[in-house]
């Protein structure tokens, strides 16, 4: 049989049921008037330390990616090995440079929030309400990119997934995709930048309006909102080196925000992000998507 067949099936299930709470969402906060309040609490970090939680982060992962680079030269390992190792690296590095801040930085220690079963059922439902927006927004994207003659650029491990001869690389890669790049994504974009601009720049806003004399402020209670949102979900579409994928890429960050928002919960997100790169590589083994 096409392994297509059960594919499209599925993605339709996805897409429906995903449709089917985005409308009761809309629904219930159109018609029912119903603003559920933000879980997420205020992250009262200073500037300097978020500097610093930024700076381990990315310095640890580099760090991490350059050491063991040198350390596989020697084994001639062949060429997506090697970019499967390096990046499980750079996640790695940077999952123990958010570790180490947290040891550093005792005062702005993270408590983990929710139940095991509240994490999953609130990362299923963020994924499946993601899946249909994210989908609409790329075929919309690819259109604009056919029309203006820009090619399409399959990335770097999509290739790797499907021309791999190592079945050990490919299911290492998969287990990447699916368990460590999630983490480590949320924690940098989620948890770290997004509650950071979510915190400070409203404060900035009320800050720059008590200011103000007469004058508007070029930086308002909305406009402070739609940056802390959209910054840190840009920069997370940025990071995967792609225009092809970039819209696409900046709205499921910001879906991925809100749910973290509402929620409190990092595990919502990461769990949603483990799902839709599990449903990402199930699409492409069977030939729907790059």
């Amino acid at each position: 049989m096409d392994p297509s067949r059960p594919a499209i099936v599925g993605e339709v299930v996805l897409n429906l049921a995903g449709v089917g709470i985005l409308c009761g969402l809309v629904h219930g906060r159109v018609v029912g008037k119903r603003r559920p309040a933000a879980a997420l609490a205020d992250w009262d970090l200073p500037a300097l330390d978020f500097l610093l939680f930024l700076g381990l982060a990315l310095t640890a992962g580099f760090a991490a990616q350059v050491l063991l680079g040198f350390a596989i030269r020697r084994f001639h390992l062949d060429p997506d090995t090697r970019l499967v190792c390096l990046g499980a690296a750079m996640d790695g590095g940077v999952l123990a440079g958010a570790a180490l801040f947290q040891v550093i930085v005792r005062r702005w220690r993270t408590a983990l929030r929710g139940s095991l079963g509240g994490v999953l059922a609130g990362g299923a439902a963020t994924f499946l309400v993601a899946v249909p927006i994210v989908n609409v927004v790329s075929a919309v994207w690819q259109a604009i990119l056919n029309w203006c003659g820009v090619p399409v650029v399959r990335q770097d491990m999509v290739d790797v997934l499907l021309n791999t001869h190592s079945p050990a690389t490919r299911n290492v890669l998969i287990v990447l995709a699916v368990a460590v790049a999630p983490m480590a994504e949320e924690v940098v974009f989620r948890a770290g930048m997004f509650r950071f601009l979510r915190t400070h720049l409203p404060r900035l806003a009320a800050k720059l309006a008590a200011e103000s004399t007469g004058r508007r402020p070029w930086l308002g209670p909305r406009l402070a909102r739609a940056l802390a949102l959209l910054i840190p979900a840009a920069l997370f579409g940025a990071a995967h080196g792609s225009l092809s994928f970039l819209p696409p890429l900046l709205v499921l960050g910001v879906v991925f925000s809100l749910a973290y928002e509402r929620t409190g919960m990092i595990g919502t997100t990461i769990v949603a992000h483990g799902l839709f790169n599990l449903n990402t590589i199930v699409l492409v083994f069977a030939g729907l998507t790059s």
